[in-house]
Parts: structure tokens; C-alpha cells; sequence
């Protein structure tokens, strides 16, 4: 068995997957951050951008794009457990 399957075998032997808790914990507290730092209709910027400006906008485009990362980092790790689990069954 190679080095990434054990680790992944133990990974899931744990009660609790603290790791994805982690990832979720991180996810919001990113997205938490952003959104005091870019303000909106109800809340004023903590750095004073205006809603709809330019610095706005532009704040937007990064959480889109860190969601959009962090979703296929994800995805990869799925499809790879997949990938071994399946390997695992039919052994």
C-alpha cells in the first residue's frame, strides 16, 4: 500500500474529522473577514470602502475566487478518496 493511502486510511479512522471541521471553521471565518472588510448595505466598511465601488467589487472577485479554490482543493481530495477507496473494495 503506498504512503497517501495509509494516511488516508487513517485520516478516516478517527471518530470526529477534525480536519474537514477545520477547513468548514476556516471557510467562515474567511468569508466572516471579508465581509466586515468590504462592508455592505446594513454595515459600513472597517476600511471604509464604499458599497458598489471599485475596492468593492474588487473584493468580491478575491472571495469568489478563494471559494473557487478552496471548493476544487476539495473536490481533488474527494475524488482521490474515491479513487482509493474503490481500489481498497475491490482488492
Amino acid at each position: 500500500m503506498s504512503e497517501d493511502l495509509k494516511s488516508i486510511i487513517e485520516k478516516e479512522k478517527t471518530l470526529l474529522p477534525n480536519e474537514k471541521y477545520f477547513k468548514i471553521l476556516f471557510i467562515l471565518i474567511m468569508l466572516t473577514i471579508f465581509q466586515f472588510i468590504k462592508g455592505g448595505k446594513g454595515m459600513n466598511s472597517i476600511l471604509g470602502i464604499e458599497p458598489c465601488g471599485y475596492l468593492y467589487q474588487l473584493v468580491n472577485i478575491i472571495m469568489f475566487f478563494i471559494c473557487i479554490c478552496i471548493v476544487k482543493r476539495y473536490s481533488i481530495e474527494v475524488k482521490i478518496f474515491l479513487i482509493t477507496l474503490k481500489l481498497i473494495t475491490y482488492r
